[in-house]
């Protein structure tokens, strides 16, 4: 991301450089000195400068205190181009009047560049005058601008990952059955005309994480968009319909490839997840029941997993004592047990 950062960056960096210079220039052409240019066309654009770019600053630099996967991302990108930008600032207030005051001489101003902007300076000039002339149209286009945006703003859907055709999607299973069911599956995912090759484990899933003998996943590389007349999401659809009906007595998920990764590095490998906790299982099984009906109800969801638990699990208390009469210790009864 350090890289994008730089990619980002390349065209800010020079803005303060490119109108500083341009002021020195302007200067020059009224007739001052090169020192004097330097000094004067500098001075005019201190303020301005140092405004865009702590403004660009303001802007950035907050993403980087975001936690999570997501500040992993953004914390370089953001590093990089409030650094860079900084930089770009110093060397447009302290390098570049040296190199004009030293390189430029009165004769460098070219009275033929103003022609290309002197209609432009004309025609803003008319905008100004024309804003300033009716400042009630101005103040009502803005604020109809203004709440655009907030409208637009609460109903665009955000997220860290967008909803993409990323070419591919992992099928995850969760069974106590052996290899027979998941072939049956195979068979299905290979007989979909879009499906390009795929890969299945079992014991393993994709992702940093162990997982249970009994889970495993299927990952499908479709064929490219040209050579498909489906979306991914329409062929999941479609495979999910399948399952369901001639695969019964399994716990099947969807998910693309990148959502994946990103929800195994976040330590929540599935798209949404609501965790209830408290001191009695009854009371939080009955709630999870409860709210889980509710879930299902909601138009889109699909994949639902109800009350999900960990390995089944034994503790073992040891009487250190007794096990001391029998001359065995608690490292050993330990090694024995398991």
């Amino acid at each position: 991301m350090s890289l994008g950062g730089l990619a980002i960056a390349i065209g800010l960096i020079i803005d303060d450089a490119v109108v500083v210079m341009e002021n020195i220039y302007r200067h020059l052409g009224l007739g001052e000195s090169p020192p004097q240019a330097a000094e004067l066309g500098t001075r005019e654009l201190l303020g301005p400068v140092v405004g865009s770019t702590a403004t660009t600053l303001v802007v950035f630099l907050p993403l980087g205190l975001l936690k999570g996967v997501v500040g992993d991302f953004f914390s370089a990108l953001c590093l990089t181009l409030g650094v860079s930008v900084l930089l770009s600032l110093v060397f447009a207030v302290t390098f570049i009047p040296l190199l004009s005051q030293r390189f430029l001489s009165p004769g460098a101003h070219r009275v033929s560049s103003e022609r290309f902007i002197e209609p432009v300076n004309r025609v803003y000039e008319r905008a100004v005058r024309w804003a300033l002339g009716h400042r009630r149209i101005v103040v009502a286009v803005t604020a109809a601008s203004v709440l655009l945006g907030v409208f637009l703003y609460t109903r665009l859907e955000t997220g860290f990952l967008p909803e993409m055709d990323e070419g591919g999607y992992v099928l995850g299973t969760s069974l106590a059955e052996t290899d027979s069911i998941l072939w049956r599956i195979e068979e299905r995912v290979q007989r979909m005309p879009e499906t390009a090759s795929f890969s299945r484990r079992t014991g393993a899933e994709l992702g940093l994480f162990a997982t249970e003998q009994n889970k495993g996943d299927i990952l499908v590389k479709v064929k490219p968009r040209s050579q498909r007349k489906r979306s991914t999401d329409e062929v999941i659809a479609d495979l999910r319909s399948q399952i369901q009906q001639n695969v019964p007595g399994i716990q099947v998920e969807f998910i693309q490839i990148l959502q994946d990764m990103i929800g195994d590095l976040e330590g929540s490998p599935e798209p949404v997840e609501i965790k209830l906790f408290g001191s009695s299982m009854a009371v939080l099984a009955q709630a999870a029941d409860e709210i889980g009906a509710k879930i299902q109800k909601i138009p889109g969801i699909v994949d639902y997993k109800g009350i999900l638990k960990g390995n089944p699990e034994i503790v073992f208390h040891v009487d250190s004592a007794l096990a001391g009469r029998l001359g065995l210790t608690v490292d050993q009864v330990s090694q024995q047990v398991s």
